[in-house]
């Protein structure tokens, strides 16, 4: 399973923002933090924030715990650049491009810790299946009961729309129409 967390239009050139990601590719969640929060990069707290946004949505989504996630990826992309000018010599312009990045940072379960999962989900599912299927066949049951009680009494009734069934005529076009 999958985790992710998004950083849109973030105001550093991808090309630095690059450097720190073979560090923290294979990671475990708290060895990553560790990483860069040792960092003396400016941009390092902010992937900080980013990696704890990751986590809170492993936690509060998915229930999963810190000690069973590593960093899958990172991943860094170019997103727009703003044009700005400025003035050179003998009246010329030189242009300055600010680039910006988008970075997404994805978390995985471990092999164990989703093995583990699997077990103890699928003793869960097992013992909620029985504890339903009970609750279940006596409540269709019921259910059946009820319906065929109401076929026999709605036959019985003999209502309108029972007698001008197979007529033609006025009678159709009363049962027809919309009631006001």
């Amino acid at each position: 399973m999958e985790i992710r967390a998004i950083l849109n239009k973030y105001r550093r050139s991808p090309k630095k923002m690059r450097e720190i990601v073979t560090v923290l590719r294979g990671l475990a969640v708290f060895e990553a933090e560790a990483q860069l929060s040792n960092l003396a990069k400016g941009y390092a707290a902010d992937l900080k924030k980013l990696l704890a946004s990751a986590l809170a949505n492993a936690k509060n989504i998915y229930n999963l715990k810190e000690e069973d996630l590593i960093v899958k990826d990172v991943i860094i992309n170019e997103k727009p650049v703003m044009k700005r000018w400025r003035a050179r010599a003998h009246g010329s312009a030189a242009k300055i491009l600010k680039r910006t990045s988008q970075i997404e940072i994805i978390l995985e379960e471990t092999v164990e810790a989703r093995e583990k999962r699997k077990k103890l989900l699928g003793k869960k599912v097992k013992e909620v299946k029985k504890v339903i299927d009970k609750k279940d066949r006596s409540d269709v049951e019921e259910k059946k009961k009820d319906k065929k009680e109401e076929r026999f009494e709605h036959n019985k009734s003999g209502s309108l729309s029972s007698k001008f069934r197979g007529k033609t005529g006025q009678a159709k076009k009363i049962f027809r129409r919309k009631s006001i």
